[in-house]
């Protein structure tokens, strides 16, 4: 592949991306501020999503979903746009019961302690209070959360919390030649 001066010129601006990828490993998932700035200044120069890749270290996909999440409404690619908009979504991302609110963590266990309600009853009410609801399977990972912490929320409730077992017989039948 043949690369003009200029191109050379961005590839030894682009050097502290892959000496520094071992310090600022971010668990391969989430794209740094310089590495959207970068992507956007090679899409600039029309280069295709697996050149972009192979420059910044990560796989074409990556790139391609960076671009398709991030870009603007009118197709053009901006590195501080698409950084508010991953921010906007990592803070809009509730799938950790670790997120939930102390003050609704509260309520739960008001109503679990008091009222013994189920997790599904929990809910539903604090739909029909007002109150931004929390799904009833983070409810039932912060029981077990507590639980396993040594926590006494498990015991307020109706039925016995259960983890769920494997039907059938209990011996192991992989690998084994019948007979």
């Amino acid at each position: 592949m043949d690369r003009s001066r200029a191109d050379q010129g961005l590839m030894n601006g682009f050097d502290f991306l892959v000496q520094n990828r071992i310090q600022a490993q971010m668990s391969n998932q989430h794209l740094p501020h310089e590495e959207r700035s970068t992507i956007a200044s090679l899409k600039r120069k029309n280069r295709s999503n697996t050149e972009i890749a192979a420059m910044t270290d990560r796989h074409r996909t990556t790139v391609w979903r960076e671009l398709k999440r991030n870009s603007n409404p009118s197709g053009t690619y901006t590195a501080p746009a698409a950084s508010k908009a991953a921010a906007r979504r990592s803070a809009q991302a509730s799938c950790r019961a670790s997120r939930i609110a102390p003050e609704r963590l509260e309520y739960v266990e008001g109503k679990l302690r008091t009222a013994q309600w189920s997790p599904e009853e929990i809910r539903n009410r604090m739909k029909l209070e007002g109150i931004v609801p929390i799904s009833h399977e983070s409810l039932d990972r912060h029981l077990w959360s507590d639980k396993k912490a040594g926590g006494d929320l498990h015991t307020n409730l109706r039925h016995k919390i259960r983890s769920y077992r494997r039907r059938g017989s209990p011996r192991e039948r992989r690998g084994r030649i019948p007979g």
